[in-house]
């Protein structure tokens, strides 16, 4: 009988039952390895939750304990995520008792937000020390692990996307000639120089979507050229990313992003920030890099003024996307994980 190989995973509220987030690639890995036996923490998105996950995760320990076979191997899909699922304690509690199966763990936290939860690169080396591999999903968190002193193996994949799901709509057409801007997510994104963004381009014939889903945070009022949603569905953010013509990121740090990938897929391009692993996802012909608002107002600027530019770096775009496709990740994920 093959060996086999446990892999932890969170189910995110916010992403759960769309085809994005690490619950369904895990799900889909699954289907596609037999040998994989997945364990799903429980939700902690509640009052209370974190204790409740911490006793779930000792639990998990003791599960593993008695399962676990010479030559299985255990892989963490949140590791390093703090208080969510506390994977790390399970990773340690192992090492405790003296198993010597293979752990490997899936780190999505860039580093500046890695040092804000744990404190110091002394101490994410010591919750990294007990794993054998580290998988990451950009070039810029692998060389901070490796620069905080971690000794062991650090491995690059990159972020899937569900290109079945997120395509573009061929039929494509706005009510008017403006640009349609969109903007999602709250991770690490720069909300003051977004609004100056959007201040700036106030007049100039563009449209900006802002999805802010369950953020309390406000921006800019509803207006004629600025449009703020609430929570959508997965449904609904696949029609709104359809009907635009630019996926705006404004931000502070990225790794490997699911906005990113699926947003290339349904064919936008991308202005963005010039940061992180942003170039492990994006090049110069389906993107605008910009490190001062500057560089963001005159790209969008340059889009407005160009349907030709708009249409070649829209074509680039989708065929990127494909490169990040769910079955490519999973085949790459499945190399990485597989036991010699």
């Amino acid at each position: 009988m093959k060996n086999k190989v446990y892999l932890l995973y969170y189910d995110f509220k916010h992403t759960s039952g769309n085809h994005a987030g690490m619950a369904y690639f895990s799900r889909q890995l699954a289907n596609q390895v037999p040998q994989i036996v997945l364990v799903k923490h429980i939700n902690q998105e509640y009052r209370g939750g974190r204790f409740v996950a911490y006793i779930y995760a000792i639990c998990i320990f003791i599960y593993l304990l008695f399962v676990l076979k010479k030559g299985d191997k255990v892989v963490f899909m949140e590791y390093l995520s703090k208080y969510f699922a506390h994977q790390n304690v399970i990773a340690n509690l192992l090492r405790r008792v003296g198993l010597k199966q293979r752990l490997a763990g899936l780190v999505h936290l860039g580093g500046k937000h890695l040092l804000s939860l744990y404190g110091s690169k002394q101490e994410i080396k010591k919750q990294l020390a007990v794993l054998d591999q580290v998988i990451v999903f950009g070039g810029s968190l692998a060389e901070f692990i490796r620069e905080v002193g971690y000794e062991g193996e650090v491995v690059q994949t990159f972020h899937y996307v569900d290109t079945a799901f997120y395509q573009p709509d061929m039929r494509k057409k706005q009510d008017d000639n403006r640009l349609h801007v969109l903007f999602m997510g709250s991770l690490l994104r720069n909300f003051a120089q977004l609004e100056k963004i959007i201040a700036a381009c106030s007049g100039q014939g563009i449209v900006f979507h802002i999805g802010m889903g369950k953020s309390k945070r406000m921006l800019l009022s509803h207006s004629d050229h600025v449009r703020i949603y609430g929570y959508l569905t997965e449904m609904e953010m696949l029609k709104l990313m359809q009907c635009c013509d630019v996926n705006l990121s404004v931000l502070e740090d990225t790794i490997g992003s699911n906005v990113i990938t699926s947003t290339l897929a349904a064919g936008l391009i991308q202005v963005v920030t010039e940061v992180g692993s942003i170039r492990d996802y994006c090049d110069e012909r389906d993107s605008f890099f910009c490190r001062e608002t500057v560089d963001y107002i005159n790209a969008l600027n340059q889009l407005a003024s160009s349907s030709q530019l708009r249409e070649e770096m829209r074509t680039a775009a989708i065929n990127k996307g494909t490169s990040f496709d769910l079955m490519k990740s999973i085949q790459a994920f499945h190399r990485l994980i597989t036991i010699d």
